[in-house]
């Protein structure tokens, strides 16, 4: 054996590298042996039945807060800043109507309800979780309301200051061609700004989504680990329907006409919570190769 093979073998970081792929490429083989398409696909629909709902708690905290206003302009900037060619007026509507919902009109009851349909949809999640860990125990409702609240309450904040930064950021770069109109800005820096921005708060996300949902103590490590590789992954996705999106939604509208964008967000939530899960079975696999 050649020093050179051998130092190879002994090297720790090419050891590390090797068990590393070996991990990617066993938590692809597990995607059906989790049966993580038929999962994904739960989801999405779970996804959409709570989107309403969400929506409705997100706008009212945004109202408490002062920033309702917000929400209605952050798909026309998101339509701008990402270059979006797919029309965004059947989603705006529902936005619209969500936002019109008022406390007061909703009354105990009403709430009550709201808040239930998001608890079942975030339990539809903790169960697919919960079989890839090979978890049989389930949180009592008790114990999901005591986790699932500051979850819920994270999901908001999160959407406030992604749809504050995309609207202080246009605003300011506006305002500095406005100062400066011989300072060219690049059309490309909010673009990159934001996706950077939101790419950096979704890790977050994730992350505590993969450390907090499963029933049992997740490392810290393997948490990062699975939300790093799940959020690469589904940035790439999501850079390729933006170069995709035209020839889908015209695919797409010769079937289902001017509700085309529904289908297409409905291929988006399915893919997306197919990478997600995904980052599961690697957190998982990564936690159980160290133990």
């Amino acid at each position: 054996m050649t020093p050179v093979i051998q130092y190879v073998r002994n090297s720790r970081a090419v050891n590390s590298l090797v068990a590393f792929l070996k991990l990617l490429y066993h938590s692809l083989l597990g995607l059906s042996a989790n049966e993580i398409p038929v999962r994904a696909a739960a989801l999405t629909y779970a996804t959409l039945l709570a989107g309403v709902p969400f929506l409705v708690i997100l706008s009212i905290f945004a109202a408490k807060l002062g920033y309702l206003p917000l929400l209605s302009s952050v798909l026309p900037e998101l339509r701008e800043s990402l270059g979006l060619e797919v029309p965004l007026e059947r989603l705006q509507e529902i936005v619209r109507q969500a936002q019109s919902v008022r406390l007061n009109r909703l009354g105990i009851l009403g709430s009550f309800s709201l808040l239930v349909v998001f608890l079942l949809a975030v339990s539809g999640l903790e169960q697919s979780v919960n079989v890839i860990w090979g978890i049989r125990r389930h949180r009592n409702w008790l114990v999901r309301m005591r986790v699932y609240l500051p979850f819920l309450l994270f999901l908001v904040s999160f959407f406030l200051l992604v749809s504050w930064m995309l609207v202080e950021l246009k605003a300011y770069l506006n305002a500095l061609v406005f100062a400066a109109p011989e300072y060219q800005v690049d059309k490309d820096v909010p673009f990159r700004a934001i996706a950077v921005s939101v790419m950096a708060f979704s890790w977050f996300a994730i992350g505590f989504l993969y450390y907090l949902i499963p029933y049992t103590k997740v490392r810290v490590r393997s948490a990062i680990i699975g939300a790093t590789v799940s959020t690469a992954v589904l940035f790439v996705f999501l850079y390729l329907m933006l170069k995709l999106q035209s020839l889908l939604f015209t695919r797409y509208s010769l079937i289902y006409g001017s509700l085309a964008v529904f289908p297409l967000l409905m291929l988006v939530l399915y893919f997306g919570w197919v990478i997600i899960l995904y980052g599961v079975i690697l957190t998982h696999g990564h936690q159980m190769a160290r133990a």
